[in-house]
């Protein structure tokens, strides 16, 4: 898929706005990719991959997971940017990559809530606070 092409693309531009999976996803290992473009910075941890990645604007930071290991920098409005967030469960340790380059790391010290995955928006269907403004796919 061409980074411009719209059929595989979601977009996330009102607060109801979510796409949930059909049966939980839950790996001791795993890898987040996704391209992501923020149209518009609102709320403190938007989620992009809740229970596992978000933005983290409450300390002006960018991606990462937990407020515990994140990009210290946010990406540009209107950028497109790649992603790839590494979840090692087991050794308990996040890795997060941004455009092929490692962005941040570190020792994550809770797991994930035992709910179900959402995209763009909290687990929460109800709670419309901190959901993503963009497009990511």
């Amino acid at each position: 898929m061409s980074k411009g092409s719209s059929a595989t693309r979601l977009q996330f531009s009102r607060a109801q706005q979510a796409a949930y999976p059909a049966k939980d996803i839950d790996f001791p290992q795993l890898s987040v990719a996704f391209w992501l473009n923020v149209q518009l910075e609102k709320g403190t941890n938007p989620r992009i991959a809740s229970p596992w990645v978000t933005l983290n604007y409450e300390h002006r930071a960018g991606v990462g997971l937990f407020g515990q290991v994140w990009e210290p920098g946010k990406p540009t409005p209107g950028e497109w940017n790649h992603y790839v967030v590494t979840i090692d469960r087991v050794k308990k340790i996040a890795v997060v990559y941004r455009n092929g380059d490692e962005v941040a790391s570190g020792e994550i010290t809770k797991d994930r809530d035992p709910t179900r995955w959402a995209f763009g928006h909290n687990v929460d269907v109800a709670n419309h606070g901190d959901s993503f403004n963009g497009l990511p796919r």
